[in-house]
């Protein structure tokens, strides 16, 4: 015994300084196992938390492509019954007196160009609002499921009802349907006023190219973007989406006072991205595709036309509808 004691009294300095030097790894261990179990928490939670927005999003996504086509055909039906020419060929194949000729081709060339640019403004216009009044709905939802979700992992149940009732949702998506029902309308006076402005400087002997056709297409969309500014499609979206009807405002009665602010709300946040210059920029530069895009289409008419006398008559030859393949 009095050797180890003599042992531990000759190396207590170093046993001292090893033993602590055990302990603060062994303590060093204990804080880094407990920081990587930490860390990899961490980790699926946020990988948990990627998947469930990547799925929040790719629904979404997919609610958008459903609803803008089942839209489209809604307002491309709108826009065929408004600019509808089969009353005026019915009233050519009559053969009335050629004064009366010039005016229906006249009429014609009129709503053609109406026709064709109401297809790429009114469906590029619809394609963003549904866009942002789903991805805006979507991003309140998302956060509305995340908290109640948070309260069930902790094992509290959640007592607060949903800050988003079907109604306020039904109220919210309504205004799509109202540009398509009643902006709409609107819309295809201003557009009138600003077609005929310009198709008006083209008569019904002149001989147009690609390049005539879409500066036409441009005049028209340049016309529309400068011009009217309260009754602006581009500038104030929500003349054209929002119901001034007292039947819109009496709809209204049914939510509670907490649904009608959250419903105003969200229509505001809705209004200014429509606004922004953002929205406003990718507008035009979709609305200058599908001109494009139009023109385009139009290439194998000019391509295959080929005129039977140097000089043909507008009554004898129709000019083809750019909107037949919008």
């Amino acid at each position: 015994m009095s050797t180890i004691y003599n042992f531990m009294r000759r190396h207590r300095r170093k046993l001292l300084l090893g033993g602590a030097a055990v302990g603060g790894v062994m303590l060093a261990a204990r804080i880094m196992e407990r920081q990587l179990s930490k860390a990899r928490e961490e980790a699926g939670k946020k990988s948990l938390e990627q998947h469930r927005k990547r799925n929040h999003f790719e629904s979404t996504e997919c609610t958008c492509t459903s609803t803008t086509t089942h839209l489209f055909y809604q307002l491309k039906a709108s826009i065929l019954s408004t600019f509808d020419t089969d009353k005026l060929t019915q009233a050519l194949r009559n053969g009335p007196d050629p004064e009366e000729k010039i005016r229906i081709w006249n009429e014609i060339k009129l709503l053609c160009f109406c026709k064709s640019a109401a297809f790429v403004i009114c469906q590029a216009f619809l394609g963003i609002l549904l866009r942002v009044q789903l991805n805006v709905l979507a991003g309140y939802l998302y956060t509305e499921r995340v908290s109640l979700t948070s309260l069930l992992n902790n094992n509290r149940e959640s007592t607060s009802a949903s800050r988003f009732p079907m109604k306020v949702q039904e109220h919210y998506l309504s205004i799509s349907d109202h540009f398509i029902k009643e902006g709409f309308t609107d819309f295809c006076e201003i557009l009138l006023v600003n077609v005929k402005k310009t198709v008006d400087q083209t008569q019904l002997q002149d001989q147009l190219n690609l390049e005539d056709i879409e500066r036409i297409f441009h005049n028209i969309l340049e016309d529309i973007y400068a011009e009217f500014p309260e009754r602006n499609l581009f500038i104030n979206p929500g003349k054209f989406v929002l119901s001034s009807k007292e039947s819109s405002a009496d709809n209204l009665r049914d939510l509670t006072s907490e649904d009608v602010k959250m419903f105003t709300t969200i229509l505001s946040e809705t209004l200014e991205i429509l606004e922004s210059q953002e929205i406003l920029g990718l507008m035009r530069r979709l609305c200058r595709q599908g001109f494009s895009h139009l023109t385009d289409q139009l290439t194998e008419n000019f391509v295959n036309y080929s005129p039977k006398s140097s000089n043909p008559s507008p009554v004898e030859n129709p000019p083809t509808d750019p909107s037949e393949n919008p």
